[in-house]
């Protein structure tokens, strides 16, 4: 029996909106050395090319969210084994020559004939919070055992991860499972348990380390970003990135006005583009932004809290964390406290795969908000407030 339906969380709405807009501005600021560099002749370039082409990505990924919030959350529940099955054979298809490509060490992006490239990273993160969900929502004492909770929870979140860590895609590896712990978590899992999937972790990071060169570099530059700069490599990434933040300083050197964005500073508009942010913004511009995804994290664990069932539950905070964590990871990346991890800042980055993706999940979010236990519409609320105490009107 699904429970009525009231006013979506307009503020989460709002707060989507303002990253959204805030995107476009950076995105169109901060593309433009790039763009000249695929022109033979930069003269004839269009400053807005990027701009333009990001702004059809929003108003595709903005009708897609408008059309799932229209969605009862439940239809998802339905679906979420077949989206899990599908998220597994598109990571798979990666491994095909035919389909996947390598790009700075990792095959994680695929192309399937005349359609855009994607990556299926992004897909897989959402299909796994939404099976992991439906998985969740009838368990209650089984997810204390071993045997019943523990080792099938393993079992799923095996099968999705180890595609991902073939690519391989640590980044990847690095927002999907905390994600998934913390939901097996939060549904009653041990967390005795969650110490051997750390202990598992430790275990696969080492072998990572061992195996792959560009994770090696990687942790190197962490520690050392001088190494080799004059290469531009991860070094010299990092090196670029601390110098647009720092040179930012509190107030900014203004929209448009980055000096890094002028062939120093690679991926700019992508991985980087909070180095940007902090440059032309400063402090003041770089905190707004945090507190913006820190308030919808907010928004979405206080949905999460009066979600009508289990499964919208878990799916709300899944969403939610999974959001604010992965921009946590970006930021971190950017002023050197986590290792180069190639994750995307949600909703800010340039490309589709993401914003896509993320966008549907807020839609699932916002819908979710409608059916909670309590009306999420505070206006609405203070109205009904009044007209319930009319002794206090008369008195006035």
């Amino acid at each position: 029996m699904f429970s009525k339906k009231h006013s979506i969380d307009w503020f989460l709405v709002i707060s989507i909106a303002l990253v959204l807009v805030f995107g476009l501005i950076m995105i169109n600021s901060v593309s433009v050395y790039d763009y000249l560099l695929t022109l033979s002749d930069p003269r004839d370039y269009d400053i807005n090319y990027f701009a333009l082409k990001q702004m059809i990505l929003v108003g595709i990924s903005v009708l897609l969210f408008i059309g799932v919030a229209n969605i009862h959350y439940r239809f998802w529940r339905s679906i979420s084994l077949p989206m899990y099955i599908l998220g597994l054979t598109l990571l798979l298809l990666l491994f095909h020559p035919m389909f996947g490509r390598t790009l700075n060490g990792a095959t994680g992006w695929l192309y399937l004939g005349s359609l855009p490239s994607i990556q299926p990273i992004e897909f897989a993160k959402l299909a796994m919070i939404l099976y992991l969900a439906r998985w969740l929502e009838p368990k209650v004492d089984e997810l204390k055992e071993f045997d019943t909770g523990f080792f099938p929870f393993m079992v799923i979140v095996s099968a999705m991860g180890l595609p991902i860590l073939l690519q391989p895609d640590f980044g990847g590896l690095l927002v999907l499972i905390p994600v998934c712990i913390l939901m097996f978590y939060v549904a009653g899992g041990k967390m005795k348990h969650l110490m051997y999937l750390v202990a598992a972790g430790l275990v696969v990071f080492i072998i990572a380390f061992t195996s792959f060169n560009h994770v090696r570099s990687r942790v190197y530059d962490f520690f050392d970003s001088s190494i080799d700069p004059s290469k531009k490599n991860v070094g010299w990434q990092i090196q670029q990135s601390l110098i647009a933040v720092g040179s930012g300083g509190f107030m900014g050197k203004g929209i448009n006005k980055s000096i890094q964005k002028w062939g120093y500073l690679p991926e700019v508009q992508n991985d980087m583009i909070f180095a940007a942010i902090g440059e032309e913004t400063g402090f003041r511009g770089s905190v707004a932004l945090v507190l913006l995804y820190l308030f919808m994290a907010w928004r979405g664990f206080t949905i999460s809290m009066h979600a009508p069932d289990k499964f919208a539950k878990y799916a709300a905070f899944g969403i939610s964390f999974w959001i604010v964590w992965q921009a946590f990871v970006n930021i971190g990346v950017v002023i050197k406290i986590i290792p180069l991890t190639g994750i995307t800042l949600p909703f800010i980055s340039a490309g589709g795969s993401s914003l896509v993706t993320l966008l549907t999940a807020m839609g699932i979010l916002v819908n979710i908000s409608a059916y909670t236990t309590v009306s999420h519409d505070y206006f609405i609320s203070r109205r009904r407030v009044g007209r319930s105490h009319p002794a206090k009107h008369s008195a006035a």
